[in-house]
């Protein structure tokens, strides 16, 4: 059975519908007091074809200690409580339904949130979440380091520079938390695949869709506007697999990543739809 690319690009969108509908849940996953267990060996897992194509190897860098771990969660924002969820004026932000880049016109079908997420609470889920996470994070920095090229605003490209730090420093960790917990895992980024209920690697199309990459066109006047636009909703997914995350892992480095991701990304929006009002009247 063929995967289909704009079924996998709504893995954002529909985790960011259950992620609001079920916010005081998150508060309560990370109270819970969860062991932090380890996954089954994956040696089959290292052994399974791409769904479609053979996906190229996400490189690697080099670990983290234990205590840079936790001194860059501190850095990069966490907050004491469980950031609120709730968006007013999301349906803005979502490509189909106003302020969309041009080129996300006509590219977003019907939701369903059964049909595609991080999928379920086995021994593979932070697997999966560190997989679509890394390639969320690393297109992220692509967009803001377009920013730095591009745009003329002191103000844009402060936040642009703040993602690029943090987003980078945050892959280099996931990176290493894959490396300590997964060794037997297959080295290209793996998701779950719903219609099969299997975790299976991603293909070259299915990754460039987790990035959400997209040109956001030349240094015109309107380039920073595109890039709010573009922006809004990548953090918007990157909050909802967050979110996810809340609730159905058990590693408490896990929660308290996806805690920091909550309130540096939801502060992030907030700005961004300041400036669109400021600087557009949007």
């Amino acid at each position: 059975m063929q995967l289909n690319q704009s079924l996998f690009s709504l893995t954002f969108y529909s985790t960011l519908m259950l992620a609001t509908s079920t916010e005081v849940a998150y508060s309560q996953a990370f109270q819970a007091q969860g062991a932090r267990t380890q996954p089954a060996p994956l040696e089959h897992l290292a052994t399974l074809p791409a769904a479609e194509e053979i996906a190229p190897h996400l490189a690697h860098s080099d670990a983290e200690t234990a205590a840079e771990t936790d001194a860059e969660a501190g850095d990069s924002g966490s907050a004491q409580a469980m950031p609120h969820l709730a968006m007013p004026g999301m349906e803005h932000e979502m490509p189909g339904m106003g302020h969309e880049m041009p080129s996300m016109q006509g590219e977003m079908p019907s939701m369903s949130h059964d049909s595609m997420s991080l999928g379920p609470e086995d021994e593979y889920f932070d697997l999966r979440f560190l997989d679509a996470m890394i390639l969320h994070h690393q297109g992220a920095v692509n967009m803001a380091e377009e920013v730095l090229e591009k745009s003329d605003r002191l103000s844009l490209r402060k936040m642009a520079r703040e993602i690029i730090l943090v987003q980078k420093r945050e892959v280099r960790r996931m990176q290493s938390w894959r490396e300590a917990w997964y060794p037997d895992a297959d080295q290209r980024p793996l998701m779950y695949v719903a219609d099969k209920q299997q975790t299976l690697p991603m293909t070259q199309e299915m990754q460039d869709a987790m990035m959400m990459n997209m040109d956001m066109g030349s240094a015109d006047e309107d380039f920073d506007l595109r890039f709010i636009n573009a922006m809004l909703p990548h953090h918007q997914g990157a909050v909802a697999m967050a979110g996810e995350a809340l609730l159905r892992s058990d590693r408490p480095d896990i929660w308290r990543l996806s805690q920091s991701i909550l309130g540096v990304q939801q502060q992030e929006i907030a700005q961004l739809r300041t400036w669109r009002r400021q600087w557009y009247s949007q």
